[in-house]
């Protein structure tokens, strides 16, 4: 008798961490169509549920808060077919970052999330745009705004000079039509890029909004622009010519504090050049502000750099100045280092290679604003080299290896 109870008290306990190990796994969730925030703030969550357990669902709720807050509100999504919908009154967090996730909960008592990690972690965020329209700060490079392009020529480029110090790159959002291609925008320090192959045919709204750490939105910019079919194959310059193209902008801005007691000067200027000539092609790249200061770390952007193009996309580059080198998503990718980068791409053997400052040295000061009242003499500065060589054109197949240091 006592075999038998403890055999069934094991057995219980087995299908109890069964279940709770199978959880996670029971059923799929997938959004019908992308999140979506309407003219009257409300959140719109359509998702399918695939449910390949033997326990039926019983209820599905969204989970929201705003960014930071330590407590969810809930609402529960109505069913219709496998489909579960919602619709989330967000205009009490206008001008703020509101994170969400879906949670399912099933007869047995289990429950599980999506995304898989919340809600501790690798939550949903939407923004929630304010009744204003606030783009100060915001230069469109390009495209501009009413601006007619080729479908494959859009590149986005816009720079915010004056938010450099606030904005959080993970948060910021951009949008094409109703698109949300965030996670596409390589965002550096006081400009971010979008570059797609291409862009539908037709007329088109960007909307951009930056964030500061905390989710609060610093300002947002709405403009348009149209994209045209090419017609035929793209033209293609005379190899015996040299070609020259490139971009010059300029901006002053004066802001007054304090009913005009203090008042900030911020001018800079921008120069993109290049050109290319049979196999050759070389530019250059300079920005330069008034707010650079050699106590600080670098402000101004100077870089240059030369190409040899040999056959189907295989070619030499060299970059001298301000670089940013990818060599590894995971230890060095877009990191800013003012040094030479160097690149050999011929497909079947590739090597990148780097050497440079990531911090430039700055003279340690002899003022005492801690309680630590010890002083270390010398300038501080952190030099990084790397090396990457691979083989294969990463279409198919890539294999690689990889060597850095740094040094502080």
């Amino acid at each position: 008798m006592k075999m038998t109870y403890y055999r069934l008290v094991v057995f219980i306990a087995g299908m109890l961490i069964s279940c709770s190990i199978l959880a996670d796994a029971r059923t799929d969730i997938n959004f019908t169509r992308t999140p979506y925030i309407d003219e009257e703030l409300k959140l719109h969550v359509e998702v399918d549920l695939l449910n390949r357990s033997h326990f039926p669902v019983q209820d599905v709720r969204i989970y929201y808060r705003e960014y930071s807050e330590p407590r969810f509100q809930s609402a529960r999504m109505a069913m219709e077919g496998l489909r579960y919908l919602a619709s989330v009154n967000l205009s009490d967090y206008k001008g703020s970052m509101v994170e969400y996730f879906v949670n399912v909960e099933y007869a047995d008592g289990s429950f599980q999330s999506y995304p898989a990690e919340a809600p501790e972690s690798n939550l949903m965020k939407v923004s929630v745009a304010q009744d204003f329209d606030s783009g100060d700060g915001i230069l469109v490079i390009s495209p501009e705004p009413g601006e007619d392009i080729l479908t494959d020529e859009f590149i986005l480029t816009v720079s915010f000079f004056q938010y450099s110090a606030s904005v959080d790159g993970e948060r910021t959002k951009l949008y094409l039509d109703d698109w949300d291609v965030s996670r596409y925008v390589k965002v550096f320090d006081d400009f971010l890029t979008f570059a797609p192959k291409r862009v539908p045919q037709g007329s088109h709204a960007i909307r951009l909004e930056l964030y500061d750490k905390t989710g609060r939105l610093l300002a947002r910019k709405k403009w348009s622009f149209s994209a045209y079919q090419r017609r035929g194959p793209a033209p293609t310059a005379p190899r015996d010519q040299l070609n020259i193209n490139g971009q010059l902008y300029a901006e002053s801005r004066t802001e007054e504090l304090v009913d005009g007691a203090v008042s900030n000067q911020y001018t800079r200027t921008g120069l993109r050049l290049n050109a290319a000539y049979q196999d050759f092609s070389f530019g250059t790249r300079l920005f330069l502000s008034n707010q650079e200061d050699e106590n600080l770390q670098p402000i101004n952007r100077y870089s240059g750099w030369a190409q040899y193009n040999f056959w189907t996309d295989r070619f030499i580059k060299v970059t001298g100045g301000d670089a940013y080198p990818q060599l590894n998503p995971f230890l060095l990718s877009n990191i800013f280092i003012r040094g030479v980068y160097g690149q050999v791409y011929l497909k079947f053997l590739n090597i990148d290679a780097v050497t440079g400052q990531t911090r430039r040295g700055i003279e340690g000061s002899q003022t005492i604003t801690g309680p630590d009242t010890s002083i270390i003499a010398g300038a501080f500065e952190r030099d990084i080299w790397g090396i990457r060589t691979s083989f294969g054109g990463r279409k198919n197949f890539q294999f690689g290896i990889m060597a850095m240091k740094g040094r502080d």
